[in-house]
């Protein structure tokens, strides 16, 4: 075969460069610290680096944002039902004070006034945010779950469910001693302590607008069917009156009759009634009543967060559905998995803290009252000369101390229902706090088990993506050598022409 000048030629160029083509790779992997620069270099690495770059994405998803916010949402969550907790706890020392002590005037004061504190703070964490969201509202994140401001002129229409557990029985004294009175108190009409059934429900000062329109307020079954229809009595000038004026007994509802008292909130039944209650509500049948409320205090908790019900305001209607389905507000942590992040206020701010609450402020309350009137008809029977005056100022007392001694009565079981009852309080906290702990070890489980992928794909995604640099840098210097060299033989093979050959 002949081999001509221009072969060698073409073939020197072809040759110098490959090698350039060989130098060029080696410097831009020594200067990049990457294998390949574009997927046709080598398509093996670059799908396995997109699948590892894809994962990485994924797992930054993770660690980085969704993370982080259930942190978070958990961390403030737990800080505020610790914080409710302690305020609960905090009442403790004052049940077990009542209910094993014959509290003095001193002591009373001390326990309406903590109470009271109590009372005006048990709330205030339920409304919690993150990020502007509240969250222990489901979803209703842009909804409090108390009244922010006082709101008078807001109307509820609110569908309650009541249960077998719903009813508890209530003392309270009848005859009561009233206030001024000063004629003789015969033995037979002096105070007397009788027992009811009852079912608060869960606001007081209801509307008397049923009274005004004829409209009953009534429990009905589940189906529909109406179980039992309340005859609602309200205070005027001090005592009870129904709807046609007259003066009622409120816990001492006659035989077929159930009371609203729409001062207190409370359905007061006599026994047959509430037997047809009780034989209803056997195996957690449901119950429920429909009533109405105009006007709510600040930090009264919003029905909606616990109730089906209507709210009018500004003459505007509007429904408020409530199905008591889990509302779980959800972050993906892992691939294919998800944690809840919410607790649902409703589970653990119950009416009944504040509603237990104002009923031993009430009792205490009566009783630093009876108190102070006894210290007054004393000072009276003191100053007063005229026998017959005298006499009926002596049966006031003895009838005022009876009511005195039952009051105390009622004051005392009060306490001791209410450790039983805000023990319940606490423990649904506990339950809460708990659950909370749970979920924020598994989020911390989580955590770790992706921050070990994580570090584990960065080093796959290394060892398939960058180049090693001690190698590059030898095959690069050998690449260099092996250009110059085939500079430099091509330049001594171009160097000779035709002449050189004749």
């Amino acid at each position: 075969m002949r081999i001509t000048n221009s072969m060698m030629i073409n073939n020197s160029l072809r040759d110098i460069n490959n090698n350039k083509i060989a130098l060029d790779k080696y410097n831009t992997q020594l200067s990049t610290e990457k294998k390949i620069q574009k997927p046709s270099d080598d398509p093996i690495v670059a799908i396995r680096a997109l699948r590892f770059r894809s994962n990485l994405s994924e797992l930054d998803q993770y660690l980085e944002r969704n993370i982080p916010d259930a942190e978070a949402w958990l961390e403030l969550t737990e800080d505020a039902l610790i914080s409710a907790k302690s305020m609960i706890q905090g009442l403790e020392p004052y049940l077990v004070q009542g209910s094993t002590e014959t509290l003095g005037t001193d002591e009373r004061k001390a326990i309406i006034e903590n109470l009271q504190a109590y009372r005006d703070q048990v709330f205030q964490d339920a409304n919690a945010d993150y990020a502007n969201r509240t969250i222990f509202t489901g979803y209703k994140t842009d909804k409090n779950m108390t009244f922010d401001v006082a709101e008078p002129d807001s109307k509820y229409v609110i569908t309650q469910k009541l249960t077998a557990s719903s009813a508890d029985t209530i003392y309270s004294v009848i005859n009561k001693v009233e206030i001024g009175e000063t004629d003789y108190i015969p033995a037979d009409e002096t105070p007397n302590m009788v027992e009811a059934h009852r079912v608060r429900l869960a606001y007081d000062g209801l509307d008397t607008q049923a009274l005004n329109a004829n409209t009953a307020v009534e429990v009905k079954k589940a189906d529909g069917t109406v179980l039992f229809t309340t005859e609602q009595i309200y205070i005027e000038d001090g005592v009870y009156k129904n709807a046609a004026g007259q003066e009622v007994s409120p816990y001492e509802p006659p035989a077929g009759t159930a009371y609203l008292l729409v001062d207190s909130g409370e359905i007061v039944m006599s026994d047959d009634i509430y037997a047809k209650y009780e034989e209803a509500t056997v195996n957690d049948a449901e119950l429920s009543v429909t009533y109405q409320k105009t006007g709510f205090s600040k930090g009264d908790l919003r029905p909606e967060h616990y109730f089906t019900c209507t709210r009018t305001e500004n003459g505007v209607t509007t429904e408020l559905k409530f199905s008591g389905e889990p509302q779980d507000i959800e972050y993906t942590i892992n691939f294919n998995q998800k944690l809840k992040v919410n607790t649902e206020g409703r589970e653990v701010y119950s009416q009944d803290i504040v509603r237990d609450v104002d009923e031993l402020l009430k009792c205490t309350q009566y009783v630093d009252e009876l108190e102070t009137r006894l210290t007054d008809l004393d000072k009276r029977i003191a100053n007063t000369t005229d026998e017959a005056v005298l006499k009926n100022l002596n049966s006031v007392k003895e009838a005022l101390e009876k009511e005195r001694t039952m009051a105390d009565e009622i004051l005392q079981k009060r306490f001791e229902e209410a450790i039983t009852e805000f023990q319940n309080h606490q423990q649904k906290f506990d339950l809460a706090i708990t659950d909370v702990g749970n979920r924020c070890v598994r989020l911390s489980l989580n955590k770790q088990r992706l921050t070990s992928q994580q570090t584990n794909l960065e080093e796959l995604k290394s060892k398939n993506e960058d180049a090693d640099m001690a190698e590059t840098a030898i095959m690069l210097t050998t690449a260099s050598d092996v250009y110059e060299a085939s500079l430099s033989a091509t330049a001594k093979i171009m160097g000779n022409n035709l002449l050189d050959f004749i």
